[in-house]
């Protein structure tokens, strides 16, 4: 009990202003250094961002380099292929049923086939 009154009494003559100011300047350095930190991962990551645009744009302009000596060298082969590929694309494409009723038509379709299939094989067994 006459510790806990001593402190006090320590405390009440400025202590207590030095404690709080103590814990005040060891947050705000701990804050300077975790903004320290998250400064230097930025310019890691801004970095490393850089690298990998590098990186890709000097890929992409090889591949289009790559397709226009192919363009130059083969221009009849090409333009096959890129019609081949332009109406595998569209016929894929015209295949998937639209939205709305004509999706939900598509979709029974399947079903109706398979019951009209059995009904005519009922038909002939009879």
């Amino acid at each position: 009990m006459f510790g806990y009154k001593m402190h006090s009494q320590a405390l009440g003559n400025g202590a207590l202003g030095r404690h709080f100011s103590d814990a005040s300047d060891a947050a705000l350095e701990t804050l300077r250094d975790a903004g320290d930190a998250i400064a230097r991962q930025r310019d890691v990551g801004m970095r490393y961002a850089r690298s990998v645009a590098d990186s890709v744009r000097t890929s992409s302009e090889q591949a289009g380099r790559s397709v226009r000596h192919a363009f130059e060298e083969h221009p009849a082969e090409s333009l096959l292929i890129i019609a081949a590929v332009a109406f595998a694309v569209g016929w894929v494409l015209g295949r998937q049923p639209s939205h709305g009723e004509e999706a939900e038509d598509a979709r029974r379709r399947p079903a109706a086939a398979r019951r009209t299939r059995a009904r005519a094989r009922s038909r002939a067994t009879e």
